[in-house]
């Protein structure tokens, strides 16, 4: 890496600047490395009448240790009496998978 020395500098602060570059690089290449999953997609299953609004869109990929978060607002009329599915599909190399998470419509009593 061609770094320019500017007056009052030494070359251990050039030096150490250079390493820190390197390390900020090794670092992103082993995170591209990493296992990612990939074509991530959120499926519902509501009773009719019902329908979620993604807040924030889902990523598209994901790598190993990352997270995040996708909000979404149910939006109609809801009968506390049934339940709701929300599933996360998508690819980990060659397997397709898929997370589901089964949730009840009716609106947690607030405890403040």
């Amino acid at each position: 890496m061609g770094l320019r020395f500017t007056r009052g500098q030494s070359v251990m602060e050039a030096l150490h600047m250079e390493i820190e570059v390197l390390w900020v690089v090794l670092q992103s290449l082993k995170f591209a490395l990493q296992s990612a999953a990939s074509g991530l997609s959120i499926d519902w299953e509501l009773p009719a009448g019902l329908e979620a609004v993604l807040l924030s869109q889902p990523p598209t990929v994901i790598f190993n240790c990352q997270r995040s978060i996708v909000y979404a607002q149910l939006k109609g009329k809801v009968d506390p009496s049934l339940e709701g599915v929300m599933s996360l599909k998508y690819s980990l190399g060659e397997e397709h998978v898929q997370n589901s998470i089964r949730f009840k419509l009716q609106p947690q009593k607030s405890v403040r």
